[in-house]
């Protein structure tokens, strides 16, 4: 009985080890491919972050009046906030949902939107302040109907400004654990 059981044994060592060696070789591929789709993931969003961050930059310039602000009319931020929307919707289930939602939270910060079926959303901002005038742009000719781009309601300071696009540019750090 005691020469059965280690011809039994020495029977199934190898197909024991073989059998562990598949499963390690097996499981060492499936890290190795959710490495890649990682490493492919981080890659999609590194390019989706290079084109909108300059546009998110754009934004913040204009509200907050620092940088190139004067350089953009009312239509020309709303177009960009257009190229904008159209970016992160169509990507949104490829970037963590904290740069969506902070995104969110930066538009609904800069413009009131859903003004009415066929009119662009309006820039939550001021045509004149102590920063600026903005019908004294150098950049373009200020037109009588650029004051209807803009919305009557609250206006954020440019502090809070800052504080959305940071929101928004650290989320995006995060999303490709930079």
């Amino acid at each position: 009985m005691l020469e059965i059981a280690k011809l039994i044994v020495q029977a199934l060592t190898p197909a024991v080890v073989g059998y562990l060696g598949w499963k390690v070789s097996k499981r060492l591929k499936d890290i190795e491919q959710s490495q890649w789709g990682n490493r492919k993931l981080t890659e999609k969003r590194i390019q989706i972050y290079e084109k909108i961050s300059p546009l998110l930059n754009r934004l913040f310039c204009y509200f907050a009046y620092v940088g190139d602000w004067q350089a953009h009319s009312p239509k020309a931020i709303v177009a960009t906030k257009r190229e904008l929307d159209h970016e992160m919707h169509i990507n949104k289930y490829l970037l963590e949902p904290e740069v969506f939602d902070a995104y969110q939270k930066f538009i609904n910060g800069l413009f009131q939107l859903y003004t009415g079926a066929g009119n662009d959303a309006k820039l939550k901002t001021h045509v004149m302040s102590v920063d600026g005038d903005r019908r004294q742009s150098p950049h373009f000719k200020w037109e009588t109907a650029f004051k209807d781009c803009f919305s009557k309601g609250d206006v954020l300071s440019a502090d809070e400004v800052g504080r959305l696009y940071d929101a928004v540019m650290k989320a995006q750090r995060l999303g490709i654990k930079a």
